[in-house]
């Protein structure tokens, strides 16, 4: 797999947790399942910045 189609699975993982989490909300794991979500949205984002400052 290429970074495009790591990316667009990292968002699209994200995005079904968020919902999931937020259907949920009412109970403990759907906040974590929401957190999870809003963690992996953002990973692409870091890895981007990551890739292109070639840290390491």
């Amino acid at each position: 797999m290429d970074l495009v189609h790591t990316t667009l699975l990292l968002l699209v993982v994200g995005f079904l947790l968020l919902g999931i989490g937020f259907e949920r909300r009412e109970h403990e794991w759907g906040v974590r399942l929401m957190g999870a979500g809003a963690v992996l949205i953002l990973v692409p984002a870091v890895l981007k910045i990551y890739l292109t400052l070639q840290l390491l």
